[in-house]
């Protein structure tokens, strides 16, 4: 059996794994080529043409290998399939990540129950929820998930991580992962985050102080900014959303200090100097200390974003 979305439909067959590589690369496509002989397998991630990396794989264990060594490992059988930003940056944050702990359960409620103790508790972490039917992962911040940090194959989950009627109570196995802060997966992911964090905070707090037209000629702005680059990521309703996988961390820093000097001019514009720098310094005071320390070491700070 496939171990990545096995619900999730195949590109059409190449006469081979590497040729299939060549596709994704020359077509810029974004998913994951599966290699699978008997009890061993191998995958390799694509954003946009561009590999991402490169594993094998055990049971609920990876091991990252060149991309090279991929491309030669001989294959009874491959698959293709093109995969969300999304769900790549969650898989991709998972293979660099450590099994913390496995556990099978099946009862709708016992899930719901661990859901609530990870909110009261606060946990930041990542979750591998696997069935015969569906996978799906879940990214947990300081006991939050956003929905860009959600992607199942197989199913929809409801805003409160419910599964559908018809699965609720089948069995599944929860896969709990301990993030590494040093690996490049979690340093993207991190900084997304943050950034986003804070720009949405912002864009609320320009709301309360012009209004909504104007706050939309903001959001305008910023999503005409980004489509040249084909970053997913949307300004709308005093939200920014940011569900692109960047392969690293600088990427993104580039990304949102383009956005936030953009926006930054704009509220200069609208109500100044003084205004702005206070605005952005009282919405950045707002967010987590981990969240401020990665977004400090990018030098994506109030100070950068008013004149």
């Amino acid at each position: 059996m496939w171990y990545f979305f096995p619900q999730a439909d195949e590109l059409p067959k190449s006469d081979s794994a590497l040729r299939a590589e060549m596709s994704f690369r020359d077509e810029k496509l974004s998913g994951l080529i599966e290699k699978r002989t008997g009890s061993q397998g191998a995958v390799m991630l694509f954003a946009g043409g561009s590999p991402a990396g490169a594993y094998t794989l055990a049971e609920n264990t990876s091991q990252p290998i060149s991309f090279a060594e991929f491309s030669i490992l001989p294959a009874a059988e491959y698959r293709a399939i093109r995969l969300p930003s999304r769900a790549l940056r969650l898989l991709w944050l998972s293979m660099e990540s450590k099994v913390q702990n496995v556990t099978a359960l099946q009862l709708e409620e016992v899930w719901k129950g661990q859901v609530r103790a990870w909110r009261d508790s606060k946990w930041s972490g990542l979750v591998e929820v696997r069935s015969d039917a569906y996978q799906g992962f879940l990214q947990f911040w300081e006991g939050n998930v956003k929905p860009a940090d959600v992607f199942f194959s197989g199913v929809q989950v409801d805003p409160d991580l419910a599964l559908p009627a018809d699965y609720r109570n089948t069995p599944r196995t929860i896969i709990t992962f301990d993030v590494q802060p040093s690996a490049q997966a979690y340093q993207c992911s991190l900084l997304q985050h943050s950034a986003a964090d804070w720009t949405t905070r912002a864009l609320c707090r320009y709301k309360e102080l012009v209004g909504q037209k104007l706050l939309q000629s903001l959001e305008r702005e910023i999503n005409h900014l980004v489509q040249p680059w084909e970053w997913e990521i949307r300004a709308e309703n005093g939200a920014l959303t940011d569900t692109h996988f960047f392969l690293h961390a600088d990427f993104a820093a580039h990304a949102y200090r383009a956005i936030l000097m953009n926006a930054g001019a704009q509220m200069n514009f609208v109500i100044g100097n003084n205004l702005t720098q206070k605005l952005l310094t009282d919405t950045f005071s707002g967010v987590s200390s981990n969240e401020s320390t990665v977004l400090q070491t990018y030098r994506l700070i109030p100070a950068a974003f008013s004149e």
